[in-house]
């Protein structure tokens, strides 16, 4: 359900940045401190990956990547009181940033908080209209909130751009 910018061509500007010098050397040492965070993170030490995290934010507060990075790993130890505010930072810092948007929704559905959880699934549709887990999620919000057409029309539109994703052939069935 959820997902994490690490592209390859996010961390290539990194790189370029690092070697044209436009990097101060407070994000170098954020850049340090999320490497050894992912490091952490990778030996399941999620603790220890959230505490070099933060030093990076401290360092770097305007990282898209890292707010992201912490709000999800936040989300899989199941606080959501840390996860959400490191998610809407990301949002705030880059407000073309669909991965903070989608990965919102998808607390704020399982929260229950469909009214939020659909602004954020639309908002990442207005970035990506192609994002098919926004759209299913959307789809499961129209469903909870008793819109069945809408919900319906979602699922078609997810089997247009994945016609064998079987969550949303099931749901269409059910409704």
């Amino acid at each position: 359900m959820f997902n994490s910018d690490t592209s390859f061509s996010t961390q290539y500007t990194l790189r370029e940045k690092i070697e044209m010098g436009l990097l101060g050397q407070n994000e170098l040492a954020s850049l340090v401190d999320i490497n050894l965070g992912d490091i952490k993170k990778a030996q399941g030490d999620k603790e220890s990956a959230l505490k070099f995290y933060t030093q990076a934010t401290d360092l770097d507060p305007n990282n898209v990547h890292v707010w992201i990075t912490m709000g999800l790993l936040y989300y899989e130890i199941r606080d959501f009181s840390c996860s959400v505010p490191c998610l809407q930072k990301a949002i705030t810092i880059d407000a073309s940033n669909e991965t903070g948007y989608y990965n919102l929704g998808c607390i704020y559905l399982e929260m229950k908080l469909l009214e939020q959880a659909e602004d954020m699934f639309k908002t990442t549709l207005l970035h990506n209209p192609f994002h098919t887990d926004a759209l299913f999620n959307l789809a499961v919000v129209y469903q909870n909130t008793g819109r069945v057409d809408e919900a319906r029309s979602c699922y078609q539109k997810v089997l247009l751009i994945r016609p064998s994703f079987k969550p949303a052939e099931d749901a269409i069935k059910l409704i």
